[in-house]
Formats: structure tokens, C-alpha cells, sequence
């Protein structure tokens, strides 16, 4: 495969092509294994606070779903289902952090790591509420950060809640105490790094306590700090289940000591001459009074959370006595009849407000404009309503006008006959309406003349012969319901030259084509399923009888582990891929018996080398493979990606028809095994196919 294909695996390989497989593996394996540690990182755990109703998780790479039960350790990989009315708390064994997930929830543990210079933690939530309270981080090199699908949020000790709503797209993210730096999912997955939060300071906005941000599908990442506003704590308590809003509560008095941090730092910066906390903040003071408002937001969260919860029934009161026997200070006990609203007018950047006030025109204008479409829609169907009916109409009277035409013309021709034309005219009109078949021309005279007109009249009188319908098409093939490849669905039939073939689905014509003879002629079809399709002839507007068609389907996309060959001390395996419509990335997981099989690549990276003739073989392309060793039994996980370096044209999804390799692997026999029997041979556990967007089109989960 030559050139291409060994440039793309040297020297630039890991900073590009890295860069797409995580973006793209981590949109599409939703319950798949965590992004590729190194080897010199040591997993964590997360276990189980408190868990109420249904709520069930799947382990890295597996389908199964269990129950989650009180101390349950949950690992890197781990695929968390929240259901109605249920909730979970997840503490962070090695540093305390804790993670409350709200009912209708679903959580995605993307990194639990310890690298030895810091420590990660990453979650992804898919869907529903989080509150996370995380402790200071120790190394300039921990990372703590929350995900979702159109938002990621890195934090450096803080309290936060997020809300994802999967239909929407839309992503809530609210902070009570500490700060949060947010961008768009879309800028961090073009960064150098390749890992979420590592977008470009300009690219971020820093959200402070009171504040809220909310960023959907259509927010650039140049926008966000338009998209940061006050809480609105009334609209927070009606999206949070009282789980949430009880652990935000709950943690009152870590929330105001780490408030009173804040605001005091505020105060040195204010005497030290700066007027923002920082270049990403939202917010501005000039002197003293800006500052105090703020600090007064700051404060004001809380309570305005616990009255809004308490009067939506959200939480009982007795939360809030809980909460206030853990302040010291009276004057910060939570006061349900003394609350101070938010300031929404507080500590705004001119500049800021400059840019909301721009993009809320733009957004009026663009309301205008649809109102605008939306009433030139409304004229436009009621015309086109309006023309329907008067062509109706028309046709109706053009049928009328053409039927009394007929009539009369039938009515004279009929008089100027003899008795036993005139009987042979009406004998082959009323076939001809019997059978539908509605002459086009006017009648001609028949070719042979009656004995009664012969014996009084020189001039012979002819009848009009009977229309006949074309013969039916002939089905060539297929001759049975079968399943095809993609791109090769086609019928075969055959008709006489100057017959015209119709391929019809109900009254719709589907497909045509001209008859020739005895040869066949194919007519092909989109891949899709079909049933009763019909053969239908057509010669001068006029139609034979019908033809069944046996159903028609594209064959299911399909993955095979197989057995290549086998010695005393290796097995060969091939993974193959057949009729995928859409392919853009893979990733597959294989297991086998860890005293029977062990997988050593050739040198130290997991990085395949060429392999020409494979489903990933061209330039920009990444694949990998590499073993998870366990006590009993060995993961082999496979992943490879199509990749767009800044250089390089774009990249689009492949089409895979019929069955092509995606990889070949040999696995080195520990111990003498039977092939076939139990664990000795590799089995294909799950594997999951996306497109370029990260929509999964395949999927395929089977039993360990």
C-alpha cells in the first residue's frame, strides 16, 4: 500500500491521528472501554455511597447489566443507567470527591487514573442531572472534569451541577461555590492534545458562583461568554430531582467556606488594582460597591435554591434544618423568610453586555424573519389549496366533456351499422369496459365485411377489433425472497422489444426499463427492504396483468472472529466486517482464557502496522490493538479510525459491501489447548461501528 500508508504511522502519527480516534471513540462506545491509558498509569475506583431504586451499570467493554449495590466499586469504562425516581452517590475512593447522578440519568466513567504526577478523574453524562462536589486538587497535574455531548467543564475544586437534555442537545451547568472552565465539546476536539478540556484559553469561559451557563449544538465556541448569565434558580429546581437539590443543600457549610476563600481573594484583587477575577470571567468591579454585589450573588444562591426547592414540594424542611446544624454562623444559616434575590444587574462587563444586547437582536431578527416565513408558508398552502380545487374541478369537467364526447361519437358510429356490426361493436365495447381498457383513438371499421352488408351494399362496413393487453413480463430472476449484498439489489425480466417494463410498488413505479427480446435487462434498486413489489408490461397505455416480485432485502451488517490456523504455539485470527452502509471508526473487544492465549505485539506500541487490502488502508488512518490482562481471562481491544489532519482532504464514511478484513492478529499459546473448547479460542464479546458524526450504525454485543 505503499507510501501513504507507512507515512501515516511515523513520526506525526500520535499527535494526529490519536487525536481523531479519541474524539471519535468516545462519541460513538458509549458503554465501551475508557480512552487508552499509558502504560505507566494505575486505575481507581469510585464506590457506592448511597443508591436508591433502579439503578443498574455495565463493566468497561461489556453488555450486561447489573444492579448497583451499596459499596460497589466502579472502574474506568463503566457505563452508569439512572432510572426514574432513582438516584446514585459515587465517592472517589483515593480523594473524596463526590458525584451525586439524578434520576433518568445516564453516566459514562471515561477516566479513573493515577499517572503518578497526578491524578484524573473524568465522567461523561449522556443524559439528566450531576452534582459533583470536588476537594481541592492537589498537583498542578489532576484533572477533574465532566462531559457531555455539547459541553466539557474542568474544575480545580469546586461545587457544580450540570443538566444534559438529550433532545434538546441543550447543557445547563450551574456553580455554588469554586470556579468552572467550560467550552464547547466541538472546541476541544481539535486541539493538539486530543483530550477533552484542553480547548484554548480563548476558546473558554470561567463560570463563577451564582452563575449559570447554557450552550446547545448551534453555540460557537467564540459566543460563550454571551451564553453566561445569573442563575435562575426557579428553572434549576424544577430540572433537578430532590436527590440533587438534597446533596447541594446538604453541603451548605463546605459551599460557604469555600465562598468566604473567594470572596476574599476578590477583596486582594480589587486593592491590588485588578477589576476582573480573570481574562475569561464574565464579570467586572470597579470599587467596592460592584464587588459587594457580587459577593452578595455569591451568597445568594443557596438560599434562593432552598426556597424554590421547598416551595415546589422538591425537598422537606427538614434538609434545611440538617444543612444550617452544620454552620457555625448563625448569620450564614439558611433563612427560608429572609431570602435576598439575585442581583442580575451585578458586577456585568459593559463589553459583555455589548455582545448579548448584539446577540439578542440578531436572535430578534431572525424571530422576525421566521414569523415573516411562517405567514408566506400559511398564503402559500392556501393557494396551493385553492389551485388543487380548480384543477379538481377542471378535470372533473374535462371528464365529463370528454365522456359525452365519447358517447355521442359511439351513439353516431353505432347508428351508421348493420345489425350484426352494430352487435359486434357492442359485444367488444363492453369487453373493453369490462376489462378497463379504454381505447385510445376513435374506432376503426373491421377488416372483414358482414354476409348481411355484402348482399345489400357494394361498400363494406368495418368493426373495431377488441384491445388486447401486452403479455406479461417474464421474472427472470430472483426466483425466491433472498438477502444481498449492498449495491447489488436488481431483478432480471424479459419482454418484447416494443414493450416497456414496469417495476411497481403499490401504484408507484419504482423503476423501468425497455423490453429487448430474449435478453434480459436488469433494473436495480436502492438498498432497502422490499415486499410486494410487481412486474407490470406496458405497450401503447396499456397495461398486462402483474408479476409477483419475492421480497428483497440488504443483508445485515455483519462481524466475524475466525480461526485462521493454528499451531503448538500460536493462533492465528482474522476479524472480518461485511455490509456496513456507513463506516467510519470501529472498536472491538475479544476475550480469551489468560492461562490458555496471550496476545505480545511485535515491538512496545499498541500501534498496528500496514496491512494493505484491510477495511482501514489508505492515509490518515489510526488502528491499534492492545491487551487488558485479568486474573482469569485477557480483553484484545481493536480500534481504528479514519482521521482529517489539518493538511489533509477531508475524510468521508466508507461503504462496505460484501465481507472485507479488518484486522488479522496472533495470539501465542501459554498452554496446550483443544481449539474450540471453552475459553481456549478467542471470542468476539462486542463490537460497535460509527459514521463520521458518531451516530452508532452497527452494533453487535454477544455473551462472553
Amino acid at each position: 500500500m505503499g507510501q501513504g500508508k507507512q507515512d501515516r504511522r511515523g513520526k506525526g502519527r500520535s499527535a494526529a491521528s490519536k487525536v481523531a480516534m479519541y474524539t471519535v471513540m468516545l462519541t460513538m462506545i458509549s458503554g465501551a472501554a475508557a480512552p487508552y491509558a499509558q502504560a505507566a498509569s494505575s486505575s481507581r475506583a469510585a464506590q457506592v455511597v448511597e443508591v436508591t431504586g433502579n439503578v443498574t451499570y455495565k463493566k468497561s467493554g461489556g453488555s450486561k447489566s447489573n444492579y448497583v449495590y451499596q459499596d460497589l466499586k466502579l472502574n474506568q469504562g463503566d457505563y452508569i443507567s439512572v432510572g426514574p425516581s432513582s438516584s446514585l452517590t459515587l465517592k472517589i475512593v483515593d480523594h473524596g470527591d463526590e458525584l451525586t447522578i439524578g434520576e433518568n440519568s445516564e453516566v459514562y466513567i471515561s477516566e479513573l487514573l493515577d499517572s503518578g504526577n497526578g491524578k484524573t478523574s473524568k465522567v461523561k453524562s449522556w443524559a439528566g442531572t450531576l452534582w459533583s462536589k470536588v476537594k481541592s486538587l492537589v498537583s498542578s497535574e489532576d484533572e477533574f472534569e465532566v462531559e457531555t455531548p455539547t459541553a466539557v467543564m474542568g474544575v480545580r475544586g469546586t461545587h457544580f451541577l450540570t443538566y444534559y437534555n438529550p433532545q434538546t442537545g441543550e447543557t445547563t451547568l450551574v456553580v455554588a461555590a469554586g470556579v468552572v472552565g467550560a467550552t464547547t465539546a466541538s472546541s476541544t476536539s481539535g486541539s493538539s492534545s486530543g483530550g477533552p478540556g484542553s480547548g484554548s484559553k480563548s476558546q473558554e469561559v470561567k463560570v463563577y458562583p451564582s452563575q449559570q451557563l447554557n450552550l446547545d449544538q448551534s453555540t460557537k465556541s467564540t459566543d460563550l461568554k454571551s451564553k453566561v448569565d445569573y442563575a435562575d434558580p426557579n428553572k434549576i429546581v424544577i430540572v433537578a430531582p430532590p436527590k440533587v437539590l438534597e446533596a447541594l443543600i446538604k453541603n451548605a457549610a463546605d459551599i460557604q467556606a469555600e465562598l468566604k476563600e473567594q470572596k476574599d481573594k476578590l477583596n486582594k484583587d480589587l486593592q491590588q488594582g485588578k477589576t476582573k477575577p480573570d481574562e475569561q470571567s464574565t464579570l467586572k468591579f470597579q470599587d467596592d460597591t460592584d464587588l459587594n454585589k457580587i459577593k452578595g450573588n455569591f451568597d445568594a444562591l443557596l438560599p434562593n435554591l432552598a426556597k424554590q426547592a421547598v416551595d415546589g414540594k422538591k425537598i422537606d424542611t427538614s434538609v434545611i434544618d440538617k444543612a444550617n446544624a452544620s454552620i457555625p454562623d448563625p448569620n450564614q444559616k439558611i433563612d427560608l423568610n429572609h431570602v435576598t434575590p439575585i442581583d442580575k444587574s451585578a458586577g456585568l462587563d459593559p463589553e459583555i453586555q455589548k455582545i448579548k444586547e448584539q446577540a439578542g437582536e440578531y436572535f430578534n431578527q431572525l424571530l422576525h424573519e421566521l414569523v415573516e416565513l411562517q405567514q408566506n408558508q400559511q398564503q402559500l398552502a392556501s393557494l396551493v389549496r385553492q389551485l388543487e380545487a380548480d384543477k379538481q374541478r377542471t378535470d372533473e369537467q374535462n371528464k365529463e366533456a370528454i365522456k359525452a364526447a365519447d358517447q355521442k361519437a359511439s351513439e353516431q358510429y353505432a347508428s351508421s351499422l348493420d345489425a350484426a356490426a352494430k352487435k359486434e361493436f357492442e359485444t367488444n365495447k363492453q369487453k373493453n369496459e369490462t376489462s378497463g381498457i379504454n381505447p385510445a383513438a376513435q374506432p376503426t371499421a373491421p377488416t372483414t365485411p358482414s354476409s348481411s352488408s355484402s348482399s345489400s351494399n357494394n361498400n363494406s362496413t368495418n368493426t373495431t377489433p377488441p384491445v388486447t393487453a401486452p403479455d406479461p413480463v417474464q421474472l427472470v430472476s430472483p426466483s425466491a425472497a433472498g438477502e444481498y449484498d449492498l449495491g447489488t439489489i436488481k431483478i432480471t425480466a424479459k419482454a418484447p422489444a416494443d414493450t416497456k417494463i414496469l417495476l411497481m410498488n403499490g401504484t408507484e413505479t419504482v423503476a423501468y426499463a425497455q423490453g429487448n427480446g430474449d435478453q434480459p435487462v436488469e433494473l436495480s434498486l436502492p438498498d432497502k427492504s422490499y415486499t410486494g413489489l410487481t412486474l407490470v408490461s406496458e405497450k401503447n397505455g396499456v397495461r398486462g396483468s402483474a408479476v409477483s416480485v419475492p421480497a428483497l432485502s440488504n443483508k445485515a451488517p455483519q462481524a466475524v472472529l475466525s480461526e485462521v490456523s493454528r499451531s503448538a504455539t500460536s493462533v492465528k485470527y482474522r476479524l472480518e466486517l461485511s455490509n456496513v452502509p456507513a463506516l467510519y471508526a470501529v472498536q472491538a473487544h475479544m476475550t480469551y482464557d489468560a492461562g490458555a492465549l496471550n496476545y505480545a505485539p511485535a515491538g512496545t506500541s499498541s500501534d498496528l502496522p500496514d496491512a494493505p487490502n484491510t477495511v482501514f488502508d489508505g492515509s490518515n488512518i489510526a488502528e491499534t490493538l492492545r491487551q487488558v490482562q485479568g486474573q482469569t481471562k485477557n480483553e484484545l481491544i481493536y480500534a481504528a479510525t479514519f482521521f482529517e489532519a489539518s493538511t489533509s482532504n477531508p475524510t468521508s464514511n466508507i461503504r462496505l459491501s460484501g465481507s472485507k478484513t479488518a484486522v488479522e492478529f496472533t495470539l501465542d499459546v501459554v498452554n496446550t489447548v483443544t481449539p474450540g473448547t471453552g475459553n481456549a479460542s478467542a471470542q468476539l464479546v462486542s463490537i460497535k461501528v460509527a459514521d463520521k458524526t458518531g451516530n452508532v450504525v452497527f452494533q453487535l454485543p454477544t455473551s462472553p
